[in-house]
């Protein structure tokens, strides 16, 4: 017997009550890297830190550096040639919405949100933007920016971000379990053991700060299509009951449902296919 978790993307339709929302940086630490001045675009590599000396460190509110010539100098960089800057910053968040990110740069520039590339802006080609929206809970989020500057003539980095209204969306997880890992054939008493298994997904429920689970219940075609059609619903029901009982979770909404022998996902020609159709699945939609 397997457990299956799949990933499904899933839209929560909410439109963001903007009033109130509020995203917060600390400020936006800079190390500047030396980099040699040739013609040739260097984009950006991992190793950037071994390749480039580190040139100086500043801090800034925001950034803020608008297109113009590389002989008026780049704020705090004391460098007219080619340049790299690894911007590092914490960014709070307080409401679950979608929120636009932007970067508009001459030349490259990346954006990473917990580490994960959401903007990727790098080549050289004048002062362009790129921009993307993510939604994001309330909490701390790190955030890395890498700006760099080519040989020559011109420089320029802006950073924007903020909420917008929209779908709310979010992958969310779908598990299905066997159920004879939780019930006896024919049966909707649980069996000993299977309240481990349920224990382990009802600690995933607790990571979100609303979340609506659905559980639906499928069987093989053994027995008449109303036997197993009531068979499945009790299933479901007695699995959102044990997670009742065991998760203490109020933003928590539970639904069942049971669908009998009606969704088959293999055939029931053999012993093997009717133990895969029999299964519960659960939804958890979070936020």
């Amino acid at each position: 017997m397997k457990i299956h978790l799949l990933l499904f993307f899933f839209v929560i339709s909410v439109v963001s009550l903007l009033h109130g929302q509020s995203m917060n940086y600390t400020l936006f630490k800079g190390k500047v890297y030396k980099c040699p001045n040739q013609l040739k675009y260097e984009k950006f590599t991992e190793d950037y830190e071994s390749l480039y000396p580190l040139l100086n460190e500043f801090s800034w509110d925001s950034i803020n550096i608008s297109q113009r010539d590389t002989d008026l100098g780049f704020p705090d960089v004391d460098r007219k040639g080619a340049f790299a800057i690894m911007f590092s910053t914490v960014l709070t968040i307080d409401k679950t919405s979608m929120y636009r990110f932007a970067i508009t740069s001459d030349d490259g520039s990346i954006v990473w949100l917990d580490g994960e590339k959401i903007i990727d802006n790098d080549f050289s080609d004048g002062m362009h933007m790129k921009a993307d929206t993510v939604a994001l809970r309330p909490g701390d989020y790190a955030v890395k920016i890498w700006y760099y500057q080519a040989y020559p003539t011109m420089f320029g980095v802006i950073y924007e971000s903020g909420p917008v209204s929209g779908d709310i969306k979010f992958d969310v997880d779908t598990v299905s379990l066997d159920q004879d890992l939780l019930f006896n054939v024919g049966s909707s008493r649980m069996i000993r053991g299977s309240e481990y298994l349920l224990d382990s997904i009802g600690q995933v429920l607790l990571t979100y700060e609303k979340v609506k689970i659905n559980i639906i219940g499928h069987t093989d075609n053994t027995g008449t299509p109303e036997r197993n059609l009531t068979l499945s619903q009790r299933r479901a029901d007695r699995i959102r009951d044990f997670l009742l009982s065991r998760i203490d979770h109020k933003g928590a909404i539970y639904s069942t449902r049971g669908l009998g022998e009606t969704v088959p996902i293999v055939s029931n020609a053999t012993q093997e296919g009717r133990a895969q159709n029999r299964r519960v699945e659960i939804m958890i939609e979070g936020y």
